[in-house]
């Protein structure tokens, strides 16, 4: 690669992600890139792509892994399109994946003369298990043990029986379900049928995926040796949403090399519910003593208003881990260069809270030329979303309803919208708290990440709110702020009409 191609390879990026894209591993080692909300982390990863091929290494010798068929079709698209404009031609492309597919990939794969799914048990190469068929085996299940769990209860206990099988110490055979006679064996017995079906019928589930294409690569050297191989160089984005199936796939992928490329943000780990490890980062530096970090937290999307407010919602962290989102977006928006603080509001109800959103949409749309499509309403549960839009369609009429955003903060992550409001800031609801359990401090840690994530999706103006009552299970109820809205901020002035300003210095 000449100077003049890196020099314009790199021409966009600022130092942090420059340094990231051209990261030698042959001299430091592993790399993980602590990329904060809007700092360009696609961007980088696909420029590091790109880098790394017009070097000489081959695209088949790399692999991106991220969590979704849209993000890994995304990377490829870009890395291609990059590679184009430096003339690049080969029949061989960048190839982003997602764990689950590299996984199904390495189970329905022959290596060394052998099928890799003949190795765990199975006769002919497996498919996933549709959902009809899954119906069909649990209610044949059910109705063999006569067990009396809803569907729902059968279904989670079916989630990964490959691996619970194996965590429990069980061989692959059945066993005499006459000796289950609690919960506990029951639950054994259900799964380990449930697992022989799946093997009879040369079938997997989603949540044995990682799991079984690690069993390969722990025990059999043949198969570890190939993938080692063939995979010299490994990209990994949302590193902090890994499960421990998976960051365990990532070190047996990675050695011996260890030319590891890790994009993550601490501060968005918001899915321990689906088998994330909040921790997957804090072990990166056990697992890889010595492990490089570069932070990138310039961000590109928000006013210095939003990202100051959105710095003080974490503290007391490790030094390697500690951050702070600066300002790094120009634009001319009208709205962006005022920098208008974030307004904190706490209404007596949940009415007085629709209408004062209505009335700022309205005023804004007057003084600032906006759309209705400018506006998102942020919430944490998908039950709200019938309320704030039907809320919408009262004050503001059909086609603000249908035009203004909807969406829990889950499925906003990775989005940006102009003008935010974050609503429900209410204990209970956010952070929120299933009816018969308690929240954890490890649960109560990863609200408040998802709090700031909902935070950081704001470009150029942020509203949150809370209610002292709102309509619960039809019932007005009495609310208690959120302790996010009360601890956030460097301070809040208390000023009529129960207004809380964010006067972030």
């Amino acid at each position: 690669m000449t100077d003049n191609h890196a020099q314009k390879l790199t021409e966009f990026c600022n130092s942090s992600q420059k340094k990231a894209v051209l990261y030698d591993h042959a001299k430091n080692g592993p790399l993980f890139l602590l990329a904060g909300a809007g700092s360009g982390k696609t961007f980088v990863l696909t420029t590091r792509i790109v880098y790394l091929i017009l070097n000489g290494i081959s695209p088949s010798s790399l692999v991106a892994l991220t969590f979704t068929e849209a993000a890994a079709k995304e990377m490829s698209e870009r890395a291609i399109n990059k590679l184009n404009d430096f003339g690049y031609s080969s029949p061989l492309q960048p190839r982003a994946s997602t764990f689950h597919s590299l996984s199904l990939n390495i189970i329905t794969t022959e290596v060394t003369g052998k099928a890799n799914w003949e190795r765990l048990g199975f006769t002919q190469k497996p498919s996933v298990i549709s959902e009809e068929q899954k119906v069909k085996f649990i209610q044949d299940i059910s109705k063999r043990l006569t067990l009396n769990q809803s569907f729902q209860e059968l279904t989670e206990w079916m989630d990964s029986p490959f691996y619970t099988a194996r965590k429990s110490g069980e061989v692959q055979q059945n066993q005499d379900t006459d000796s289950f006679s609690n919960h506990s064996g029951i639950k054994k017995a259900a799964q380990t049928m449930y697992r022989d079906y799946l093997l009879e019928h040369n079938l997997l589930t989603f949540g044995d995926m990682v799991y079984l294409a690690t069993t390969l690569l722990q025990e059999y050297s043949d198969v570890r040796n190939y993938y080692q191989n063939k995979f010299q160089y490994l990209l990994v984005d949302e590193y902090q949403d890994t499960s421990p199936d998976q960051l365990t796939l990532i070190k047996l992928l990675s050695a011996p090399q260890n030319n590891l490329f890790l994009v993550g943000d601490d501060d968005q780990a918001i899915y321990g519910f689906r088998g994330a490890d909040s921790q997957c980062i804090e072990k990166l530096f056990k697992e890889f003593p010595g492990i490089s970090v570069i932070k990138m937290e310039l961000n590109y999307r928000s006013t210095a208003s939003v990202l100051n407010y959105a710095n003080t919602i974490f503290r007391n962290k490790p030094k390697e881990l500690q951050k702070r989102l600066l300002p790094g977006k120009i634009s001319d928006n009208n709205l962006f260069t005022k920098n208008l603080p974030v307004i904190t509001r706490i209404h007596p109800t949940s009415l007085a809270e629709g209408i004062w959103i209505a009335e700022e949409i309205r005023r804004l749309m007057s003084e600032e030329l906006l759309n209705w499509s400018d506006f998102t309403i942020l919430y944490r549960l998908n039950r709200q979303a019938a309320y704030y839009r039907n809320l919408i369609k009262g004050q503001c009429g059909d086609e603000a309803a249908k035009e203004v955003g909807y969406q829990t903060i889950h499925s906003s992550k990775g989005l940006q919208y102009p003008v935010v409001f974050l609503v429900g800031l209410e204990t209970g609801t956010f952070p929120h708290k299933h009816m018969g359990k308690e929240l954890t401090q490890e649960k109560y840690e990863e609200e408040k990440r998802l709090f700031y994530v909902g935070v950081t999706r704001a470009e150029n103006l942020l509203y949150i709110s809370a209610c002292r009552s709102r309509m619960v299970r039809g019932k007005m109820r009495k609310q208690k702020a959120s302790p996010f809205i009360l601890k956030a901020g460097s301070f809040f002035t208390r000023v009529k009409n129960q207004v809380l300003t964010g006067l972030v210095p």
